[in-house]
């Protein structure tokens, strides 16, 4: 049975329309993959699953047996047992007797034929085939009524199951939308993944997105952040063609314009005065005549001027500017012991903003998280919120070592992938110096135009400062919500 998917389509309808979402194209690609995967699955499952596979084995290798010339009785008694099972099987009663009194009549019909009695030994086939085919048609019917009820029952149970998820799935959806479309690009970031998050995810999520969107000193900061870097402008000569249209005059000889001179010809009208005074006198006629037949008359030479248009081809030099593609971002986010409480949930929460303006921005965006040791998740790779939330969920607390972050981070900068990337260091800055080794490795790659800015959350950055290693550094009080800027930005904002 093939699914129809009209109506579950109308229903899909209804539920945008009770959920509205920022019209998308992705939107709707996910939804109909949505459907066409379920229409798979419940097809499958229709076939699997269908329990009355036997009872439709039987009844079709029975109903290839009526065509055969051969009606044996104990055919008939095996269809009638057959279709008594399914009855049972789907819980139907049927008139059982009829058909037992019909066998049995024929029963004895063939015990007198074949009795000494009966001489004649007739034996009725037509009226076994007849009986026979009544009890198939019966039968058949019983099948195919069992078959659609069971079929309506599990599409009607699976319809159900698959609205109820994609209205829990367009509802997340809608409230992302409407209230955190201000904070967060919920089409490019959240990518239409929610279908796969559990209402703790969402939970955690929209704990996050709430604080950006409660405290006006955070969501200051992530408009700070956000203008962090702006694409540079590249301008560079080069030469280009083109073509150029120049009008010009020239001689047109069929354009009698003006006199330009005398020639022999024909044209009397053209003729000197001196060729037409022959014709005056009757003996220097006939030279006139002679010299016009052999077109030696002297005429005025003419001609006029006509308009044309040239095409040339030039070449020019010209300035072009170019935006050039932002590099990557990486964000080192510390979740330390003494990032614990408040400084976590703001950590959290801006790395979640970055990394969604990261992706706005089509820029790759590797995520670290820090403490002793590192954990490292790329985003480039399209996933999911559902991994980003499980990452950002992840806590070592214990103590602080900013060197082993730092380290990846140059690390992946000297690869041509990470040129010109920016990276971003969420701490308290609780924590030791940096070795010197690693300290001029990152003022090695600082000159190939690579970034480093750092974000403090709480007081003690001010005692535990890292010189020079930052070109912008922000201090963020929670308690106060105060935002500091330590080294002034030259160039990027």
């Amino acid at each position: 049975m093939k699914v129809d998917t009209t109506s579950i389509k109308h229903d899909i309808v209804l539920l945008r329309q009770q959920y509205p979402i920022k019209e998308d194209v992705s939107l709707h690609q996910e939804i109909q993959r949505k459907l066409d995967s379920w229409e798979s699955t419940l097809n499958n499952h229709l076939l699997s699953e269908f329990p009355y596979s036997e009872a439709e084995v039987e009844l079709k290798q029975a109903q290839h047996c009526l065509k055969t010339p051969c009606f044996d009785l104990g055919k008939i008694k095996h269809d009638l047992k057959c279709f008594s099972n399914l009855a049972n099987l789907v819980q139907v009663k049927i008139d059982k007797s009829f058909w037992h009194k019909e066998v049995q009549t024929i029963e004895t019909k063939l015990s007198r034929a074949n009795s000494k009695k009966d001489p004649k030994r007739i034996v009725n086939e037509q009226e076994r085939k007849t009986l026979r085919t009544l009890l198939q048609k019966q039968w058949a019917k019983l099948f195919d009524q069992a078959e659609s009820e069971w079929q309506l029952k599990e599409i009607e149970a699976a319809r159900h199951e698959f609205l109820e998820k994609l209205e829990y799935w367009l509802k997340l959806l809608h409230e992302l939308d409407e209230e955190l479309s201000e904070i967060l690009n919920t089409g490019v970031f959240l990518d239409l993944s929610l279908a796969e998050l559990t209402q703790s995810d969402i939970n955690q999520l929209l704990k996050w997105l709430q604080y950006i969107k409660d405290q006006s000193g955070v969501k200051e900061l992530c408009n700070i952040l956000g203008r962090m870097r702006v694409a540079s402008t590249n301008t560079k000569q080069e030469k280009i063609k083109y073509t150029q249209y120049i009008t010009e005059k020239v001689p047109d000889v069929n354009s009698k314009e003006e006199i330009i001179g005398v020639r022999l010809g024909k044209d009397i009208e053209h003729a000197l005065p001196q060729e037409l005074a022959l014709m005056a006198d009757p003996e220097l006629s006939i030279l006139f005549d002679l010299k016009y037949i052999e077109g030696r008359l002297m005429c005025f030479d003419m001609q006029g001027l006509t308009s044309i248009q040239k095409i040339e081809t030039k070449e020019k030099t010209v300035n072009i500017s170019k935006k050039e593609k932002m590099g990557p971002m990486i964000i080192c986010v510390d979740t330390s012991g003494s990032m614990q409480g408040t400084p976590e949930v703001i950590a959290k929460a801006i790395t979640l903003f970055m990394a969604s303006k990261a992706k706005e921005q089509n820029r790759d965006c590797l995520l670290i998280n820090f403490s002793t040791g590192i954990e490292v998740m790329s985003l480039s790779s399209n996933l999911g919120m559902k991994h980003v939330i499980e990452f950002l969920g992840k806590s070592f607390h214990g103590g602080t070592d900013a060197g082993p972050a730092l380290h990846h981070a140059t690390t992946m900068m000297k690869e041509e992938a990470y040129t010109r990337a920016d990276v971003l260091m969420i701490s308290d800055f609780v924590m030791g110096s940096l070795s010197q080794n690693l300290q001029k490795d990152i003022q090695h790659i600082k000159k190939s135009g690579n970034k480093f800015y750092s974000l403090a959350i709480g007081n003690l950055f001010l005692h535990q400062k890292l010189k020079s290693i930052f070109d912008n550094e922000w201090v963020y009080n929670p308690s106060t919500h105060d935002i500091s800027t330590l080294v002034s930005m030259t160039d990027n904002i």
